[in-house]
């Protein structure tokens, strides 16, 4: 009865409904879910949240209900609203702390427990007269990975969000290199045709830089061969150090994001 109690009134506000059923990996779920349609809030999503099944179904009903990003308008460019950047990465590599560092700020959650930055956040920064709208996209993680809570959630809004940038700094840990999943992240943004720069986060606590930095740079070459032309800045989001390389790096990726070449000018490169 409370239920039906919550989907009547939940029918009475007038705005998208998603039932989901959790628990699913129980025995006969499945053949029990029919009920859920009389509360008369359409097709229940069948998902467990503890072992992360059903969680494509769930996007593909929460998707209709999404508002729009403005892709229709094409990318944000410099002259509305400065350079679009979206910082990617895998949990706990450090982009929360990378935003705070560029704006010198307490101004995003941050922990050493992964995917503690529930909403992306945009927040406009002004550096050497460039105007910057960083978007700091929570913890993208593999389809079908995610980890349990509202991340779920956050997951879905950090795909959508980098569609807004011209650039997305690939944010991956220095000391645990550079895996698969970086290369599943940085994968996304690439398949958006959108900029990219690697950023080599927690520099600071390589010992060895000569061979940290041989090792990084052949873990790229295996697993981030997409981005094998991308700007490669090494940092440390704690101390700073090296993080004012990042901002002409962002400059001459964004310049060639948004070069557009004429007609006259591109058949004669190809006569060449």
């Amino acid at each position: 009865p409370e239920d039906r109690d919550i989907a009547a009134y939940l029918r009475g506000l007038g705005v998208p409904v998603v039932p989901v059923v959790n628990k699913a990996d129980r025995r006969l779920v499945d053949l029990q879910a029919a009920e859920f349609f009389t509360l008369g809030l359409g097709e229940p999503a069948l998902v467990s949240a503890e072992h992360g099944t059903g969680i494509d179904s769930l996007w593909e009903a929460l998707e209709p209900h999404l508002p729009p990003v403005g892709l229709e308008e094409g990318p944000a460019s410099a002259a509305d609203e400065g350079i679009p950047v979206a910082v990617i990465g895998r949990p706990n590599v450090g982009k929360s702390s990378l935003v705070n560092r560029l704006l010198d700020d307490e101004r995003q959650l941050v922990s050493e427990i992964p995917g503690t930055t529930r909403d992306a956040v945009d927040t406009v920064l002004v550096k050497d007269g460039v105007r910057y709208t960083l978007v700091d996209t929570a913890g993208i993680r593999r389809k079908g990975r995610t980890d349990r809570g509202p991340e779920v959630l956050s997951v879905v809004m950090a795909r959508r969000y980098l569609e807004r940038a011209n650039i997305c700094l690939l944010v991956v840990d220095a000391v645990e290199g550079i895996t698969k999943q970086d290369a599943h992240v940085g994968g996304y943004a690439w398949e958006a045709g959108r900029g990219l720069i690697l950023v080599v986060n927690k520099w600071d606590l390589v010992t060895d830089r000569e061979a940290g930095r041989r090792r990084l740079e052949a873990q790229a070459d295996q697993h981030l061969k997409f981005m094998r032309h991308a700007p490669r800045v090494y940092l440390s989001a704690l101390n700073g150090r090296g993080v004012h390389r990042l901002f002409p790096a962002m400059r001459d990726v964004d310049r060639a994001y948004t070069l557009r070449v004429s007609a006259a000018d591109l058949n004669r490169v190809l006569r060449e």
